[in-house]
């Protein structure tokens, strides 16, 4: 935290302070090693922001909450439309990881079901939070899945795998009880996604069939009548198909989400039991949605295909009320990104669109929200491409890789099917439609691209042979020649991913969550440019990246873990499974590292990099490997309250007293750090 000497300045002290550290600039040193540690760098999500918004709860005075379950927060938006962040990331009361459920008790208490931290916590209605203890029985392993309060103050609780799921409820008084329910059964191979407490008594419970969670079906339960079936499996009206979400009103009617036809649909049963459509607020809302209901019929829907929180008033009109964040450096989809290395993150965003044409000279791009940002090694971000057909622009962006001298490749599937470069001075040209299929397309998709150190685009690409998943690896070179290495080949990997080695091979791996079973390999393999080597020693391999000492960055299929791999085979574990900052997110992109030997992880909560001790300098407050006159401001701008302080920043910045630091950031270490630059310590 920043110290208490570091009184806030104000601004034009700090910028008359910045024109004496000017007078001081000297060139850049290099200072010693201090402890390793983790940061985001991507942009975080604001007020009104999301990445994956879901389980939308609305209080009796009209407040909104919405989880964040990717971003890992928590917000609420008042009765004037304004939106706060009420439950930042973190393990601490107050801070969550991973919210999966939201529900509200009839005195206003928010209760948050919290997979990442596998916990429960409560908001009183003062804004004070506390952990809930958990059934004792399962406190040592709990596996959240779904939570619902009643007016009363009753919760239901759902716990367990897709094997064995169990409903608990909690009275007032803090007892839990086992209700005795539960899924699945061999007659009824069915398990919970959503519950919801009926106004009226009882509970609404959504269920998917396992083991893939398609069909679906919606039940009402109590403690004392038992079941009752309130919609089965089907995709006419009143059944339902991939259920999404639910919500009741005190009228006695309730809403329902689901996909019957890869589109979302909302169907609407009243008191009576007759089932209508409700119209959904774009044809672009493609995704699950959650819902949420108010007592005079207002509607809020979150759905998670464009990051999008919609309010439908009781006149049926649909407004967006919420929507992801799109400033340079902020993720909204599923990012494509790459680091060269100098430690350049370059993240893209392909979130498709629509267009009218086809071939790259006669398509018009109608919508969409594809994207290239790249952060320079000091922290800035710049927006380097945006949504379009011409050179320089990318619709449906499907890779993005860096090469060691600073060029950028961009590759984009249908309609364009090109490969684009973006040269060092940002001028941009078209390497044309050429792949070794044609283009990057819907029958051989693009799974992975990279860039070797002297420009050869290593290409992996998925597909079909006959019904059986298959892959293809290609080369291009500098001059456009296309070579393959593995053609057509079925069972090897069905999402191939490559990563060259920086000699003239690489490495190729699948990064598909569930193996097929079609003799897939588990295990990476490496190619030294003559002949492949199995690496089974390494295990069972979801991703894989290298560092710049040949020691590789693996995540294990089986742990989820982050490990470091030396060459003597050797490992170290970085980070443990879960979506908050240091750990390993379920949906990680890839690992990367650049040649200071930092590590960066990218997901859809965000890019963070994780800084080794021989790696973190003393003094190195923007983390550009170098102590510079831009550090002694930037250090400045946080004590003054100009800009947000960061643990690692903090870390770097801890320069006084000489040798160990105060475990602050104040007035005291920017001064030691001009004197440094200026020629009068030593040392940090």
């Amino acid at each position: 935290m920043v110290g208490a000497m570091a009184v806030p300045l104000r601004r034009a002290g700090t910028a008359v302070f910045a024109l004496i550290l000017a007078a001081f600039a000297t060139p850049t040193r290099h200072a010693a090693a201090a402890p390793g540690a983790w940061e985001w760098l991507s942009a975080r999500q604001g007020p009104g922001q999301f990445t994956f918004p879901q389980s939308p709860a609305v209080g009796p005075d009209g407040r909104l909450y919405v989880a964040d379950g990717t971003s890992s927060q928590v917000q609420v938006r008042d009765a004037r439309g304004q939106w706060t962040i009420i439950a930042p990331e973190g393990t601490l009361p107050g801070q969550v990881d991973g919210p999966g459920s939201l529900c509200l008790s009839g005195d206003g208490t928010l209760y948050v079901l919290e997979r990442g931290n596998r916990r429960l916590q409560a908001r009183g209605p003062g804004g004070s939070w506390q952990v809930i203890d958990y059934p004792a029985p399962i406190t040592t392993q709990p596996h959240p899945v779904a939570l619902a309060a009643d007016s009363a103050g009753t919760l239901f609780l759902i716990d367990g795998t897709t094997s064995a799921m169990t409903l608990w409820t909690r009275k007032p008084d803090g007892e839990w009880q086992d209700t005795g329910e539960r899924w699945p059964s061999e007659a009824e191979p069915v398990v919970p996604s959503q519950i919801t407490a009926d106004p009226k008594g009882g509970l609404y419970v959504l269920e998917v069939s396992v083991p893939k969670r398609f069909g679906g079906r919606l039940r009402h339960w109590s403690a004392s009548g038992g079941w009752e079936q309130v919609a089965p499996t089907g995709t006419a009206t009143g059944m339902l198909y991939q259920v999404a979400g639910m919500a009741p009103t005190p009228q006695g009617e309730i809403y329902v989400s689901d996909l019957p036809n890869m589109g979302l649909r909302i169907q609407k049963r009243d008191a009576q039991g007759n089932w209508s459509l409700v119209p959904v607020p774009t044809t672009d809302t493609s995704a699950s949605g959650s819902l949420a209901a108010e007592a005079d019929g207002e509607l809020f829907l979150t759905e998670n295909a464009y990051q999008g929180v919609w309010w439908r008033d009781v006149s049926g009109h649909w407004a967006k009320i919420g929507a992801p964040g799109k400033a340079p450096g902020q993720i909204c989809f599923g990012p494509v990104w790459d680091v060269d290395p100098q430690g350049q993150v370059y993240l893209g965003q392909g979130s498709g669109g629509a267009y009218a044409g086809s071939g790259s000279g006669t398509v018009k791009i109608l919508s969409g929200d594809n994207r290239i940002d790249i952060r320079a090694p000091g922290g800035a971000w710049e927006r380097v491409a945006v949504n379009g057909s011409a050179v320089g622009q990318v619709f449906n962006l499907v890779g993005v890789a860096a090469s060691p001298s600073g060029e950028l490749y961009a590759a984009e599937s249908d309609p364009l099917s090109r490969l684009q470069r973006r040269q060092g001075d940002g001028s941009w040209s078209s390497l044309g439609a050429d792949s070794p299929t044609g283009g990057f397309n819907a029958y051989w998709c693009l799974s992975s691209l990279a860039v070797d150190g002297q420009g050869t685009a290593w290409v992996a690409e998925s597909g079909y042979v006959g019904n059986k998943p298959a892959m293809r690896l290609s080369t291009r070179s500098l001059d456009g020649k296309w070579g393959y290495l593995i053609s057509d080949t079925a069972g090897l990997y069905s999402l191939p991913h490559v990563q060259p080695d920086g000699k003239g091979g690489c490495y190729l791996w699948s990064r598909a969550e569930t193996l097929s079973d079609t003799g897939e390999k588990a295990w990476p393999q490496h190619f030294d440019g003559q002949s492949w080597q199995d690496l089974q020693s390494l295990g069972s391999v979801r991703e894989l990246g290298l560092g710049p000492k040949g020691e590789l960055y693996i995540v294990s299929r089986d742990t989820g873990e982050l490990q470091q791999v030396s060459p003597q085979g050797d490992r170290t574990t970085l980070a443990p499974p879960g979506l908050g900052l240091g750990q390993v997110a379920p949906d990680l992109q890839a690992i990367r590292a650049d040649s200071f030997g930092r590590v960066y992880l990218c997901s859809r909560a965000g890019v963070q990099r994780y800084t080794p001790p021989s790696a973190l300098v003393r003094g190195d407050v923007d983390g550009d490997g170098q102590v510079a006159i831009a550090d002694v401001v930037l250090a400045l701008r946080v004590v003054a309250g100009l800009k947000p302080s960061t643990p690692t920043l903090e870390l770097r910045a801890d320069v006084s007293p000489a040798g160990t630091g105060d475990g602050t950031l104040s007035i005291a270490d920017a001064i030691r750090l001009l004197r440094y630059l200026a020629g009068l310590e030593a040392g940090l």
